[in-house]
């Protein structure tokens, strides 16, 4: 396990880890800091979960979280927890695997957030509070997947695409079971894109306040 902390100005974390199993922790308190998480796994060590965990508070972080593991076991799967405080933060998360898990908040102004996830069961959770926020999220391959973005705010911009073959009928624990995509906005030139393709049981939910907002929904079978 791998568990960093730092304080100040342009500090770099890196944690590299690979088999299943590990945990990676970074803690960043300042300004223009960044924090990278690389974390590996095959199907022969499917028995344990990967967890990254990131918090960063301050001005122009930027975090990058990559987990790769294969996908043809009944593991645990691979976690990434995301915390941002503060103003012109950006989060990437790449995932590729099985059972797959995102949770990312970040609170201030100009916060990006930009997400992919690859292969099997894919759960995306995205909140973002403050002005001008973009959310990118990208599910693709496998059998079903979830992407929830909930921003709050004015001229916040979410982009949903996922794209799946079959019925998604074999979720694990917290994760779906069905193509399904949610976005709330709340505030002013808010802008919603969903575009979803699988072959069944897909679902929209947009919901949006305030003035000037637009939404497109895009579904293919």
């Amino acid at each position: 396990d791998a568990d960093i902390d730092q304080t100040g100005t342009n500090n770099v974390a890196t944690a590299n880890q690979s088999d299943a199993g590990n945990t990676a922790q970074i803690d960043q308190d300042g300004t223009a800091n960044r924090g990278t998480v690389t974390q590996s796994g095959t199907d022969a060590v499917l028995g344990n979960a990967s967890d990254a965990f990131l918090k960063q508070d301050g001005t122009n972080n930027q975090a990058l979280i990559e987990q790769a593991r294969g996908y043809t076991g009944t593991g645990s799967g691979i976690t990434v927890d995301a915390r941002q405080d503060g103003d012109r933060n950006t989060v990437t998360v790449n995932q590729s695997g099985r059972n797959q898990l995102i949770d990312i908040d970040q609170a201030g102004e100009r916060n990006n957030a930009d997400v992919t996830q690859q292969t099997r069961h894919h759960l995306t959770d995205i909140d973002q509070a403050g002005t001008a926020n973009v959310a990118v999220t990208r599910q693709s391959t496998g059998n079903s997947g979830e992407i929830d973005v909930d921003q709050d705010g004015t001229s916040n911009r979410a982009d949903v695409e996922q794209s799946f073959v079959g019925s998604g009928t074999v979720g694990g624990p917290q994760l779906p079971t069905a193509t399904i995509a949610r976005v709330l906005q709340d505030g002013t030139s808010n802008q919603a894109d969903v575009f979803q393709s699988s072959s069944s049981n897909a679902r929209v939910d947009v919901l949006q306040y305030g003035t000037s907002n637009n939404a497109t929904v895009d579904q293919f079978n």
